[in-house]
């Protein structure tokens, strides 16, 4: 079967899986390539070029049963670089970038100049198609996180002088890693700063150092909930954390690629009455202790949370709580400083 004959097929075995028509294609390509070892130029020049069906068959099989195309490709890409990614580990998504560049970008306010420099083989700006919509996302580089230091709040004490006084190595925590793309994005971007990550899962935290060797990074990985596997005398510059906010009720709502293979654990509050809050409840008790003067505790939130988690960061006494948008305009990221 000539390859342009393969796509064409391939489309419309997608398309009656029920992906949408562009997305069927997009896709369609990318499994060809993944399947024959095709670049993209080779895709659009060998188009007449013979090729056995039966290779590409159980890749198609798979994204045809509603399989996650990251999870057959094995890789996604975060923030310029590219993660290896199973079914253990919940797939990186372009909303979590805006976490990164947050504590990026109050790392570079509040402590001054990081000295940032594009490490090798660091993309400062390359896309991805997103596989569920087609779009093309940009892949923010340290450049423009930097950019957004003038709309990040400086913290009291950080006008004070009271952040890191001791002059001691910067402490940033990353709370359920998973793929460890948040640690080790920020590890790969700030090489003096000590990164630290906890997951409950083991079988995520093997995806994660893998992909910590990968980018050449070290980051020391932690099993166990929250913040209960670290030092109790570790204090943090930077917590960070994605954690499950979707409510077990919600699942219905859902698209089969997310309610039927990424990890549960990883998605769904599910506590007893869990309505997405209850992590972000247990993070505004326990994270604050854990930051140094003028910390930052900052957070991914799904659609509709973000004024409630900014209720509990103040709550829990955290000031300059502020709520950072998506690039859809949703609020996504809430942040808050310690006293």
């Amino acid at each position: 079967m000539t390859l342009s004959t393969l796509l064409t097929d391939a489309t419309t075995h997608l398309t009656a899986a029920g992906i949408s028509a562009a997305d069927a294609r997009t896709e369609a390509r990318m499994l060809v390539q993944h399947a024959f070892g095709l670049t993209r130029e080779q895709l659009l020049l060998r188009s007449e070029v013979e090729l056995d069906a039966a290779l590409l068959e159980p890749f198609l099989l798979r994204r045809a049963s509603r399989e996650p195309l990251t999870y057959i490709l094995g890789e996604r890409g975060f923030y310029g670089l590219s993660f290896h990614v199973t079914p253990a580990v919940l797939i990186p998504r372009p909303e979590t970038e805006h976490l990164v560049e947050v504590a990026l970008a109050f790392l570079f306010t509040s402590l001054g100049s990081l000295g940032l420099a594009t490490p090798s083989g660091f993309a400062k700006e390359v896309s991805y198609s997103d596989e569920t919509s087609g779009a093309s996302y940009p892949l923010r580089s340290e450049e423009r996180a930097i950019s957004r230091t003038q709309r990040v709040p400086r913290s009291r004490a950080v006008e004070r002088g009271e952040v890191n006084k001791s002059g001691g190595q910067r402490q940033v925590l990353d709370i359920g890693t998973g793929s460890g793309c948040i640690a080790i994005t920020l590890a790969k971007l700030l090489p003096d700063t000590s990164v630290w990550a906890t997951d409950i899962s083991e079988a995520a935290l093997e995806i994660a150092r893998e992909n910590a060797t990968r980018h050449g990074v070290q980051v020391t990985f932690c099993r166990g909930d929250l913040l209960a596997p670290l030092p109790l005398d570790l204090c943090f510059n930077v917590i960070v954390s994605n954690p499950p906010y979707i409510a077990p009720s919600e699942a219905s709502t859902l698209e089969p690629e997310v309610r039927d293979f990424e990890p549960h654990t990883a998605l769904f509050d599910n506590t007893l009455g869990g309505e997405g809050l209850s992590f972000y409840r247990r993070l505004a008790s326990e994270a604050p202790a854990r930051l140094v003067p003028g910390g930052l505790l900052a957070v991914e939130v799904g659609q509709g949370q973000a004024e409630a988690v900014a209720r509990l960061w103040r709550d829990a006494g955290l000031i300059e709580v502020s709520i950072t948008p998506d690039l859809a305009g949703i609020g996504r990221v809430v942040s808050g400083n310690k006293l």
